[in-house]
């Protein structure tokens, strides 16, 4: 059994990796939507922010200390096609966010790691995740999902 303090490392790793790629984005292209694409780079940002909590406070249905809007706007099966004009958090406030929403919600869990959520939640992949830790474990394979779409979205944003 991988520790706690490895997944967190891996996990902080990746997702610095993530805001690294994000910010070598052109400014002018993190809200770029390219064509036969859902999503930006903004969008990215976000919804690395957002699904952290869900996965893990929001299934113990504890408090996710979020502002409102940011699942509206993040989470899974939104697009910045649905955002209204103004009001969303900067790219760079986002990204900024990416690294220290995991180790935060590491934190928050700490001996709490295998407690058992009200009920077991069954992820669009299929994976059925039943604890903090599960839903960890699982957060760093989407974020490694996300890694691979925004290196091909900076490729598709970089093509003529």
């Amino acid at each position: 059994m991988i520790s706690t303090q490895t997944l967190l490392d891996q996990t902080c790793q990746v997702r610095q990796r993530i805001a690294d790629l994000i910010t070598s984005f052109p400014a002018e292209c993190t809200d770029t939507v390219p064509p036969g694409w859902k999503n930006n780079a903004r969008w990215h940002a976000g919804h690395l922010v957002v699904t952290p909590r869900l996965l893990t406070l929001g299934l113990m249905r504890e408090a996710m200390d979020l502002p409102d809007e940011y699942c509206a706007w993040f989470a899974k099966g939104t697009s910045p096609t649905d955002w209204s004009a103004g009001g969303l958090p900067p790219v760079g406030q986002l990204t900024a966010e990416i690294v220290p929403t995991a180790e935060k919600v590491f934190r928050l869990f700490g001996s709490r790691m295998h407690a058992a959520f009200p009920e077991p939640y069954t992820t669009s992949a299929g994976v059925v995740l039943r604890s903090p830790a599960e839903a960890l474990n699982f957060s760093l394979f989407h974020d490694g999902v996300h890694l691979g779409m925004l290196m091909a979205l900076r490729r598709a944003i970089a093509r003529p």
